[in-house]
């Protein structure tokens, strides 16, 4: 049998395959690397304190989470701009009904946050409480996480990750919003402390998120209501 070359089609599947994978490594690359660099920096700097003095620093714990998230969306962007545009991910004119999405979002993520913590018990944790009064102690603290949160890991979870699988196969959304979603949730526990149980708020804000991601495919929805979520938990960490 005389051996054929790939069709065109399937070249191109391949190599956007390729691109996809390959912007999810640079940017997980990228969000290693950067934040390292900073800690790197920070104990050469302050060589009379050293490492273990990082996360009592304000500025510092503020700052090391938002490079990092950062720096994971510019790896991806960097790879995948042509590919898959900002654009496409319906960032380009914000809406009404994005709003409405957004609220309808976050009225959502609260309602899962206190029904489990009033039917399993699942109660804020010491070091979540102890971070919440570290970022008040500098006005600019919680509005750049919720920001970063909020931008960086929506371009990243729902849109190059969700958005980009159903691109590739939208035969298998439901399998790639799963995927999403749990990945999500892993990536926000911590393991060393945190009880399983915990695990599902996050569950359920992916899930949410991810549904009305491939409902409108558009970001602006879980963009906002993500960022209207994490500048309101700690404010009411501190004046529960």
């Amino acid at each position: 049998m005389i051996p054929t070359e790939p069709s065109p089609a399937a070249s191109a599947d391949r190599l956007t395959f390729a691109s996809w994978l390959g912007g999810l490594c640079i940017a997980a690359a990228f969000s290693l690397v950067l934040p390292m660099a900073v800690l790197f920096w920070w104990s050469v700097a302050h060589a009379g304190l050293g490492p273990l003095a990082f996360p009592h620093s304000p500025v510092m714990t503020v700052l090391l989470p938002v490079l990092g998230e950062a720096a994971m969306v510019l790896g991806a962007w960097l790879v995948l701009r042509r590919r898959l545009p900002l654009y496409s991910f319906g960032l380009h004119r914000l809406t009404l009904t994005d709003l409405w999405f957004a609220l309808g979002f976050f009225a959502w993520n609260l309602a899962v946050w206190l029904g489990v913590s009033n039917l399993l018990d699942v109660q804020a944790l010491p070091a979540q409480v102890q971070q919440a009064r570290l970022w008040a102690q500098t006005w600019w603290a919680i509005p750049a996480i919720a920001l970063a949160a909020g931008v960086c890991e929506e371009i990243m979870f729902r849109g190059y990750l969700l958005l980009g699988l159903v691109k590739l196969k939208p035969n298998l959304a439901w399998l790639w919003l799963l995927l999403s979603t749990g990945l999500f949730a892993v990536g926000h526990v911590d393991w060393g402390i945190s009880r399983l149980s915990q695990m599902i708020p996050f569950l359920a804000f992916g899930l949410a998120a991810g549904l009305i991601v491939l409902r409108t495919r558009r970001l602006y929805p879980v963009i906002i209501g993500h960022f209207i979520w994490d500048a309101f938990v700690p404010v009411f960490l501190l004046h529960r």
